[in-house]
């Protein structure tokens, strides 16, 4: 039977409820051991008089605020808060002091042995400013308590602050054998991993792999896919409490456009394994790479050069930020092919743009035909602003992200150069800083055939001071 792994620690656990409950554990924030953090996507520990606490998708302002937020501006969030398991007591109760809360869907507390869902308890009703308090029915040691959050899309980040959590219950005669050891710990791999377990001498190790039937621990084992593994100790009539390792295993993209399709708001252990990928622009931490299929933004590096084609792999979290794909934390295992490459953008018609962004999503492309509704002059640094321009029928939006010289006339034609981008719905090209002859340049559609008469007598590649060095002449 799958639940017999716990039945044992049941036994001895299991008790009736006969005095007052006490404070058992509880973490207020800023945590002292907690990390520092300035993202609300992030999952980070806090660890509490050596109890580790984790949490996901709560902004901490590197440690600044007295409390932690959780929320995100135009994006559903979800958002937890997960105690270590509690070995030597009985929760009976959990407090959760909220100091602002909006925009909250549901709120709940699952009940967890390992990562045995035991319970999980509805409190979307009564949270709310103040404490929350829940109570536990479940008599078990051993559990562990997740609390979890979940927003819809506000105004601005941080609509729910939380200032602690404190569990309240009975303490318990600790096992008098050792919990044993799993390695490695729960974390991210790429690659394939053993795993041993080993407990105190004379003890007889048991142990399940994603909840499944218990087996007694012999020898090393191997695993390669995302694995939970779950154990415990027993010594004559004594066991210990439960302890679980998850590993968890990145998912390999062979091609970007692979990657970009699989992306989503929930981060992604990811590896990207690639041959002579050309990196295209890097600006700060911002590094745009290509490949036959498609582009990647990997945000997070300053190592990589423009115009260089690399090999290799690229080990990060893959998920999008409003809308669009990104590879961040990356740890880089590349090998510079050839540098100094020329870097070309793509031509692309306006209205294929916008109707599958998807499809160019990151790359280097070019648009004719632009028309800008106003002037635009602006000196770097200068901000990143948003300049509507239309072609035809289609509206697009240059964002000046990287902050470079631009100008232009309304009512002119231009072409418009950079990476293809998308916030929420909205499709923005970026410019790069190191072209800028190539951002916003003279329409080879000047409308005025008296400067140019076509390519009759000159060549194809030969500069025209109507159009500006293109490399095609328009016929009239």
């Amino acid at each position: 039977m799958k639940k017999f792994l716990l039945s044992l620690l049941a036994l001895f656990s299991f008790f009736s409820v006969a005095h007052a409950e006490e404070e058992i554990m509880s973490i207020t924030f800023p945590a002292t051991g907690g990390e520092s953090v300035n993202s609300y996507t992030d999952t980070w520990n806090a660890t509490v008089d050596g109890n580790v606490w984790v949490i996901n998708g709560f902004n901490t302002n590197r440690n600044g605020w007295e409390f932690i937020k959780c929320g995100r501006k135009n994006n559903d969030h979800t958002a937890s808060i997960t105690s270590p398991a509690v070995d030597d007591a009985v929760i009976t109760k959990v407090v959760v002091a909220v100091q602002k809360t909006a925009n909250v869907t549901a709120a709940s507390l699952t009940i967890l042995n390992g990562v045995t869902e035991v319970n999980t308890i509805d409190v979307t009703e009564s949270f709310a400013v103040g404490n929350v308090e829940i109570p536990i029915e479940e008599a078990v040691a051993g559990y562990s308590f997740k609390l979890t959050i979940a927003s819809s899309g506000a105004n601005a980040n941080g609509t729910t602050w939380i200032d602690g959590v404190t569990l309240y219950g009975n303490p318990t005669a600790a096992p008098s054998v050792a919990k044993p050891v799993i390695a490695p710990a729960t974390g991210t791999y790429y690659s394939e991993q053993t795993v041993t377990i080993t407990a105190e001498e004379g003890a007889t190790i048991f142990y399940t792999l994603n909840d499944g039937e218990a087996a007694e621990y012999t020898a090393p084992f191997t695993v390669s896919e995302t694995t939970t593994i779950t154990a415990y100790a027993k010594k004559g009539e004594d066991v210990s409490g439960n302890v679980t390792a998850t590993l968890t295993f990145a998912t390999t993209y062979t091609t970007f456009a692979a990657a970009n399709e699989a992306a989503t708001k929930d981060k992604a252990a990811i590896r990207l394994t690639f041959t002579e990928a050309l990196v295209t622009f890097v600006s700060g931490q911002n590094a745009y790479i290509q490949d036959g299929t498609g582009a990647m933004l990997i945000y997070g590096t300053t190592t990589l050069k423009a115009g260089d084609k690399i090999s290799g792999n690229i080990d990060g979290e893959l998920y999008t930020y409003n809308g669009l794909p990104e590879v961040a934390s990356p740890t880089l295992d590349v090998e510079v092919v050839s540098s100094d490459n020329e870097v070309v953008p793509t031509a692309v018609s306006a209205a294929d743009l916008a109707a599958n962004p998807m499809k160019y999503i990151s790359q280097y492309v070019v648009v004719s035909d632009a028309v800008f509704a106003d002037d635009i002059a602006e000196t770097a640094p200068g901000k990143a602003n948003n300049f509507n321009f239309t072609v035809g029928e289609t509206t697009l939006i240059l964002r000046n992200n990287f902050k470079v010289d631009l100008a232009a006339t309304a009512g002119t034609l231009y072409k418009v150069a950079g990476f293809v981008t998308v916030y929420n719905t909205n499709v923005q090209l970026y410019p790069r800083t190191d072209q800028p002859g190539l951002l916003l340049d003279d329409s080879r559609r000047s409308r005025r055939s008296d400067l140019c008469q076509g390519s009759a007598g000159r060549r194809r590649d030969q500069w025209c001071s109507a159009c500006r060095g293109l490399d095609n002449h328009i016929e009239w």
